[in-house]
């Protein structure tokens, strides 16, 4: 039976969703990452990976559920507060949300124009831009050309899809 929902209750659900997703991503890939690519990462370089992956979750959200835009409006919102949360002044507190967000779209516009619709699950190129900018700040390195990274990262977008399709497939957004 299909439980009815507003768009509000929704985005709180996607929001527990990403962070699950997120965290399991960040737990296997950041070890894996690492001997790759021969370094140890620094606090700054593993709060820059996991930051990328919520964006990365939040794009295959975004993707999935393409035309339910106040859901997505909701679940961007709690993505944004999350950043003003992190100011310790009222300037942090309004410029970290808009320069997250303006960040956010980058890599929404990004990601879009990387995703090919006639590849089915060969989504290398997306992959590939994905790994650049979770591990080298956006900028090409053959060391991402790696079938360990780029698999883990393919499977995940893959198997986010269809786990995001089938939860949002047990509700109905209403305006209750």
């Amino acid at each position: 039976m299909v439980k009815k929902v507003t768009a509000e209750e929704m985005a709180k659900g996607l929001s527990m969703f990403c962070k699950k997703f997120s965290k399991g991503l960040y737990e296997e890939f950041a070890p894996k990452a690492q001997v790759v690519l021969n370094t140890k990462f620094d606090d700054a370089r593993l709060v820059t990976l996991a930051r990328e992956i919520w964006m990365i979750n939040l794009w295959i959200i975004a993707k999935v559920l393409g035309p339910d835009h106040k859901t997505l409006d909701e679940l961007h919102k709690i993505y944004l507060s999350s950043h003003s949360n992190m100011a310790n002044t009222e300037y942090g507190k309004s410029s970290f949300p808009r320069e997250a967000e303006k960040i956010l779209h980058e890599r929404y516009k990004k990601y879009y124009a990387a995703w090919d619709d006639k590849s089915g699950g060969n989504q290398s190129v997306l992959v590939i831009t994905m790994l650049e900018y979770m591990l080298n700040k956006g900028q090409p390195d053959e060391r991402l050309m790696n079938a360990m990274l780029t698999f883990e990262i393919t499977t995940h977008v893959l198997g986010m899809m269809r786990a995001v399709i089938e939860f949002r497939d047990e509700f109905e957004v209403t305006n209750l």
